[in-house]
């Protein structure tokens, strides 16, 4: 179902992007360019229909402007086919769908006392999302997020400026 992929993909992506500050300099630091890979296996799902009520799966039909989704994930270092056991971060996603039904979201990872954040205007298929900054070790963090779904999970490539 379209509509279950396209709140699968923006869910991953948002993830994703909370990954990328296990790589970030700390505040004041020389960055140099990095590249990481995560695997993200989302936890939780809900959907607002504008003025109704959240509901903890995707919707029947297409979603419609106003309606929300907030997703929520584990991040584990490389990727579907290759990645650790451990959780390594976590992160959490909201979307709100605009009147053309594209989707504007924000995210944050965290990673121990350290948070990163995300914007995205995620779609169906691969997209990248842009880091906007972060708090503690990731703050001013920049960079990019290229999310990659696999089936009901993400292949996460993040490269930090």
């Amino acid at each position: 179902m379209r509509s279950t992929r396209r709140f699968t993909v923006l869910g991953a992506a948002a993830l994703a992007l909370t990954t990328v500050v296990l790589g970030v300099q700390p505040a004041g630091a020389a960055a140099k360019p990095k590249t990481l890979h995560y695997f993200e296996k989302p936890t939780g799902f809900t959907y607002i229909p504008a003025g109704g009520k959240p509901i903890h799966q995707p919707p029947s039909g297409p979603p419609k402007p106003g309606d929300r989704i907030e997703i929520s994930g584990n991040l584990y270092k490389g990727d579907h086919k290759h990645h650790g056991d451990e959780v390594v971060g976590t992160d959490h996603t909201i979307c709100v769908f605009n009147a053309d039904l594209s989707a504007y979201c924000d995210a944050q990872a965290a990673f121990g006392g350290s948070m990163l954040l995300v914007h995205s205007s995620g779609g169906d298929g691969d997209f990248t999302s842009t880091i906007t900054g972060g708090t503690g070790r990731f703050l001013n963090a920049k960079g990019t997020v290229r999310t990659h779904p696999v089936k009901d999970n993400a292949d996460l490539t993040i490269r930090l400026k």
